[in-house]
C-alpha cells in the first residue's frame, strides 16, 4: 500500500485513488468515487442508469450534483436533472428530520429521559455545512434500555405511531408522525453487532458533547465515541446488509475534518469494546476511497482489499427486510432442494398463533417490538409458502434476487467476524 498511502508519516492521507487501487469496484462505482473527490468521469462507456442506481444506494447523489453541476458538457442533462431533484428532495427531508429531532428531544426532555442523538441527526450540519449534501432519512436516538418503554410511550402520547418495517434487535419499531416522511428510531443499544464487550449508555452519556441544534441543544456522542460508532456502523451494514456505502465512509472523513481526535483515546475505546482490527479496516477504507486522514498504524492494505470487495450493490434491501426470514429459509432450502419440512414448520407456527397447540404463545402488549416480530415471522412464513406454489416470472425474480443478496450477505458477515477477532 506504500504507493497509495505514505506510511512514513504519523498521519497518512492518500492521494485520489487510481483505477489500479479500485480494481474490485465496477466502472460505475469508480465514477462515484471520482465524483466525491471532485473529479469528472474519466471512464468511457458509462452506464448512466446503473450509475444513478448505485448513487441512490450509496447516498452520494447530492455530493455528485455539487461536483458535476457546472460540467454540463461532460454529464448527460437527464442525469444532472435527476441529481438536482435528488438533492432538493434530500434537503427537504433533512430539514423535516431535524425538526422532528427537536420535537422528539423536547418530548423526552419533559419526560426526564436522557437521550443522545446519533450520527447525521446530530452532526450532518457540522460535517457538511449544507444539509442538502447529507441525506437524513430518520433520526436515531439512543436512550437507556431501562427507559426504552417510557420513551416510546412518551412519543406515542405526543402523536407518533409505530412504523411498519421490522427493526433490528437493538432498537424499537420506528415511530412516525402521521404525514411526515421522517421517522424516529429509539435505540437502546448502540449496535447489534456481536462485539465482545457491551457499550454502556452511562459511559457514553458521561463523555457526550452538546451542540447547538436548530431549535434545541443536541447531546451527541463524544468525538472518539462517534468515530467508534461510525466504524461499527459500517461493519454492521457489511455484516447485515452485505456491503458498505460511500456515504458512510464520507461521514467518517468529514468527522475527522470537523473534530480533533485523540487517537490514543480512540484506541482505548476500540480495545474496551473489542472492536479488534475492524476499526482500522474501516478507517483504512475511508482513507483510500474518501481521502480520510488517519494514523499510519490504522492503515492496512490487506484488510482494505477485503472490505473493498463488499460495496452495497443489490437493490433488494426493502424486499429483504420485509420478508427476511422467509428469504433466509428459501436460501437454505435452495441448497437442499427440500421444501416439505419448511411447510410443516410454517403450519405449526400458524397453529401456535391460533392457540390450538398445547403450548400457545402469549405476547404481552408491553412488548410491541417482540409482538411485531412474531406477527412478521408468521406473515413471512405464509409469504414463502404461497410463493413456493407460484411460478410467475416476477416472483421467481424476487426470490432469486433475495437469495443472491443473502448469499452475499453471508460472505460479508464472515469477513466482519474475521476482522473482529483479529487484534
Amino acid at each position: 500500500m506504500s504507493d497509495k498511502i505514505s506510511l512514513t508519516d504519523s498521519m497518512a492521507r492518500p492521494a485520489s485513488p487510481d483505477s489500479a487501487a479500485l480494481g474490485a469496484l465496477s466502472r460505475e462505482e469508480r465514477v462515484l468515487v471520482a465524483g466525491i473527490h471532485g473529479r469528472l468521469p474519466a471512464e468511457k462507456s458509462i452506464d448512466w442508469t446503473e450509475l444513478m442506481r448505485l448513487a441512490h444506494i450509496h447516498g452520494v447523489g447530492p455530493l455528485l450534483h455539487r461536483t458535476w453541476s457546472s460540467a454540463a458538457d461532460a454529464i448527460p442533462p437527464d442525469v444532472l436533472a435527476e441529481l438536482l431533484l435528488l438533492r432538493r428532495q434530500h434537503m427537504m427531508r433533512s430539514m423535516i428530520s431535524l425538526r422532528e429531532r427537536d420535537q422528539a428531544l423536547r418530548i423526552l426532555g419533559r419526560a426526564d429521559i436522557p437521550c443522545l442523538v446519533l450520527k447525521g441527526g446530530a452532526l450532518a450540519r457540522r460535517w457538511y455545512g449544507d444539509v442538502s449534501l447529507r441525506p437524513i432519512a430518520d433520526v436515531d436516538l439512543l436512550v437507556p434500555a431501562s427507559d426504552a418503554v417510557r420513551a416510546r410511550q412518551a412519543l406515542m402520547e405526543a402523536g407518533y405511531r409505530g412504523g411498519s418495517r421490522e427493526p433490528p434487535a437493538y432498537h424499537d419499531l420506528p415511530l412516525e408522525m402521521p404525514g411526515s416522511p421522517s421517522s424516529i428510531e429509539l435505540h437502546y443499544e448502540l449496535t447489534d453487532l456481536q462485539l465482545p464487550h457491551p457499550i454502556v449508555f452511562e459511559d457514553l452519556h458521561a463523555r457526550a458533547i452538546t451542540l447547538d441544534g436548530s431549535d434545541a441543544l443536541v447531546r451527541t456522542l463524544g468525538p472518539e465515541d462517534t468515530l467508534v460508532h461510525l466504524c461499527v456502523h459500517v461493519l454492521r451494514h457489511v455484516s447485515f446488509d452485505g456491503g458498505w456505502t460511500l456515504l458512510q465512509l464520507c461521514d467518517i472523513t468529514r468527522h475527522l475534518e470537523a473534530f480533533t481526535i485523540d487517537w490514543e483515546l480512540f484506541d482505548a475505546r476500540t480495545d474496551e469494546t473489542g472492536l479488534g482490527h475492524g476499526g482500522s479496516a474501516v478507517l483504512s477504507l475511508a482513507a483510500l476511497l474518501c481521502g480520510a486522514t488517519v494514523p499510519a498504524r490504522h492503515v492496512d492494505w490487506d484488510a482494505t482489499q477485503r472490505l473493498l470487495q463488499h460495496p452495497a450493490r443489490l437493490q433488494v434491501l426493502e424486499s429483504y427486510y420485509e420478508h427476511r426470514r422467509a428469504l433466509e429459509v428459501a436460501e437454505a432450502l435452495s441448497r437442499m432442494a427440500w421444501h416439505e419440512p419448511a411447510r410443516k414448520l410454517f403450519r405449526w407456527l400458524l397453529r401456535l398463533k391460533s392457540g390450538t397447540t398445547a403450548t400457545p404463545i402469549h405476547v404481552s402488549d408491553t412488548q410491541p417490538a417482540q409482538a411485531s416480530r412474531l406477527r412478521m415471522l408468521l406473515r413471512d412464513s405464509w409469504w414463502l409458502v404461497r410463493r413456493s406454489r407460484r411460478k410467475s416470472q416476477s416472483e421467481r425474480f424476487l426470490l432469486t434476487q433475495g437469495i443472491a443478496f443473502i448469499r452475499r450477505r453471508r460472505q460479508a458477515s464472515e469477513l466482519v467476524n474475521d476482522l473482529l477477532t483479529v487484534k
